[in-house]
């Protein structure tokens, strides 16, 4: 399966910095799934940046680092952690997803 980030790499400034709800709206998904992707390790090479309290920093991606994302395997798409509608935006086909996407649309 290609990485979703291939699919939006022409809209991705390689000198702006991304953080998850940049990322959430390039790909069209909500902010939650957004992190529950880059904790099961879908946007590779952040770095932290400090914040003030009560969050004391938060990840930040490049966007040469995004584009570099965009031409690597992603990890297996797991059924038990992400919705229907956020696996179809991500490239699953899977009867189920399918379904999802055929009763939405």
């Amino acid at each position: 399966m290609e990485h979703p980030l291939a699919h939006v790499v022409d809209r991705i400034d390689p000198d702006a910095r991304y953080r998850i709800p940049d990322v959430a709206v390039l790909l069209d998904l909500a902010v939650t799934s957004t992190q529950t992707l880059t904790a099961s390790g879908w946007f590779p090479c952040s770095t932290f940046e400090p914040r003030p309290a009560p969050a004391h920093s938060r990840r930040v991606w490049t966007g040469a680092a995004l584009i570099a994302a965009a031409d690597t395997d992603p990890p297996p798409l797991d059924h038990t952690k992400y919705a229907p509608s956020t696996l179809w935006r991500l490239g699953c086909r899977c009867d189920d997803c399918l379904a999802w996407h055929n009763h939405h649309s």
